[in-house]
């Protein structure tokens, strides 16, 4: 199968897709939920929208419109949903074999995780863990949308920025509930060449950007390593600043596979 085949069969299951959850959406949500929604993830026109363009859309705070759609998607996992939109995937995507995952890891998943949380994020996660290597060469929005489900596996409340404008930081993670104290991690995910490593101009950005926005922590994931100045610099802000080289997004593949099992 080609690359265009293959792009061609998903935009075909992303249009039944699109179908099926904008009628689950009528029946459990309303209409502002909805709207926020398919505004935030691209339903109406495969755009997707940051929080604070959607709060001007409505008049409201972004902290609003985050706290709107924290409900919407809260009741979207509610067991009386008759169906949920992860099951209409499992009967639409058929059974991807291995050689296809090669394919699929080069290609961006243009609706939201945060929306619909399919088996296709967790075969693939899989995938990459019997296929590690693969992480270095896989298509750079990708390797975001995987960290971003990583987190969101891991009880965060995540926010993968637009592609475009993502103001040195990809994910924002943050956990309110069920903690003593809440927290705001802010990721960058870089997947450069492989054998490119990251050097330290990239965290002082991170850590600028970390401090601008008063979050807990940022963390630099990346496929490869850092130079030794980088690493330095981690050393010397160890409490705001995480490094996570190739080995470290392996570790937080297998604890995710963890999480599945228990």
């Amino acid at each position: 199968m080609t690359k265009e085949v293959y792009q061609r069969s998903s935009i075909t299951r992303l249009i039944k897709l699109k179908s099926s959850i904008e009628q689950i959406l009528d029946e459990v949500l309303t209409e502002i939920e909805k709207e926020i929604l398919m505004l935030r993830f691209g339903l109406l026109d495969g755009k997707e929208r940051t929080l604070a363009e959607v709060a001007k859309i409505f008049k409201l705070s972004p902290e609003r419109i985050r706290q709107i759609e924290s409900v919407a998607l809260r009741k979207l996992k509610h067991p009386a949903v008759r169906m949920k939109p992860s099951e209409i995937i499992d009967s639409i995507i058929e059974e991807i074999k291995d050689e296809e995952y090669k394919r699929l890891v080069q290609l961006p998943v243009d609706l939201s995780f945060s929306l619909i949380s399919t088996t296709v994020y967790e075969e693939l996660i899989e995938y990459l863990a019997r296929n590690p290597q693969e992480l270095k060469s896989m298509n750079p929005r990708k390797f975001e949308e995987i960290i971003a489900h990583i987190f969101d596996r891991f009880g965060y409340e995540v926010e993968l920025t637009k592609r475009t404008r993502d103001g040195g930081r990809d994910i924002i993670a943050i956990r309110e509930k069920g903690v003593e104290v809440a927290v705001k991690y802010l990721i960058e995910a870089k997947r450069p060449e492989p054998g490119t490593p990251v050097r330290i101009g990239a965290v002082r950005e991170l850590y600028g950007v970390k401090s601008d926005e008063k979050a807990t922590k940022a963390i630099l994931a990346t496929t490869t390593f850092f130079t030794r100045d980088a690493r330095m610099f981690f050393d010397r802000n160890k409490w705001e600043l995480e490094p996570r080289d190739f080995d470290g997004i392996m570790s937080w593949i297998y604890e995710y596979l963890k999480t599945k099992i228990h």
